[in-house]
């Protein structure tokens, strides 16, 4: 199997925001770089022009060189670790319904996209169900930010773990975590893969597959196959000469390697049921979920149970899913 990937982000850095410095002391520092050897480069020539332009570069190479590598004030490293900390202290917050994005400030453009994309998952659901609040959190290595922020934490971790936890990218598949995290706290799921990052397994478990219907609200019906439908072989994982577990042809999850860890895992026949259950109305859906929400949200009811409910053929018995990290495929 694949080596499986690391939790949270696939990138090592975190998002500028929680940079110590302003990047464009670095960005000055390389460009100051890029005109000393230009102007070496040009030396040959001589002249007292070409001594006095070294002399200024070379300054503001030193310079910037400098203020990227003094020592963190006390301010600034208080005011980091609280954004990390405390992050509902640096944030506003979009409100549609019984759910929110909680967003930095200078993101509302994230928050206006994430919104958008989370309303109808929650707004499939009866009203009896949320508030359900996604916060954008700290995205990095809390290591990687400096003794002197370490210091100014107190051995605090990154806040906000009441929330579901957003981080700063607006592609595919985080649009898409976003919504079947909104789902998964709705049907009672964990948000969080569990400890060493395995998957709470949900194989032939009715409330797995209505995660996936309220997580497509709002989708085009091939867009909500796609998302009920597990990623294509990764034409290298042949090299292993290892057939793809039945979590591997059960998984759901937008993108493992760029997302983390998923925090459930789905059989291969739940995915044929969840295909089965988007093809029909959603008005038809949405009314029997809402007149039998306690009993197919709860986890001893099963996929067969809900397709039952739903007047469509029964899948059996269902592949045996081990809970193990989900593998990365590229």
């Amino acid at each position: 199997m694949p080596a499986s990937c690391p939790r949270g982000p696939a990138t090592p850095t975190h998002d500028l925001l929680f940079t110590i410095r302003p990047v464009w002391w670095h960005l000055a520092w390389l460009v100051a770089l890029v005109a000393l050897v230009s102007v070496l480069a040009f030396a040959r020539h001589g002249g007292r022009r070409t001594v006095a332009v070294f002399g200024v570069v070379a300054l503001v190479a030193a310079g910037a060189g400098i203020a990227q590598t003094r020592p963190v004030s006390r301010a600034g490293a208080a005011r980091l670790a609280s954004l990390v900390a405390e992050p509902e202290r640096h944030q506003s917050c979009l409100d549609a319904g019984r759910v929110s994005v909680c967003a930095y400030r200078g993101y509302g453009a994230y928050a206006r996209v994430m919104i958008a994309e989370v309303a109808p998952v929650m707004a499939a659901t009866p009203e009896a169900v949320g508030p359900v609040v996604h916060r954008q959190v700290f995205d990095g290595t809390l290591a990687n930010l400096g003794p002197e922020v370490a210091r100014a934490l107190g051995g605090r971790g990154v806040g906000a773990r009441d929330a579901l936890p957003l981080g700063f990218r607006l592609g595919v598949s985080a649009r898409t975590a976003a919504r079947m995290t909104t789902a998964f706290a709705a049907v009672g799921l964990p948000v969080r893969p569990r400890a060493g990052d395995l998957p709470t397994v949900v194989a032939g478990q009715a409330r797995g597959v209505v995660a996936l219907w309220l997580a497509a609200r709002g989708l085009s019906l091939g867009e909500a196959g796609t998302l009920a439908s597990p990623p294509a072989p990764d034409p290298h994982s042949s090299e292993t000469g290892e057939p793809p577990s039945a979590q591997d042809r059960g998984m759901a999850w937008p993108d493992s390697c760029d997302l983390g860890a998923s925090p459930v895992a789905w059989a291969p026949e739940d995915l044929t049921a969840a295909r089965a259950v988007l093809a029909l109305p959603e008005a038809a859906v949405r009314r029997v979920l809402h007149a039998r929400w306690a009993y197919l949200s709860d986890a001893s009811t099963t996929t067969d149970d809900l397709l039952a409910a739903l007047g469509l053929a029964p899948i059996g018995p269902v592949t045996p899913v081990t809970a193990e990290p989900m593998p990365c495929t590229y």
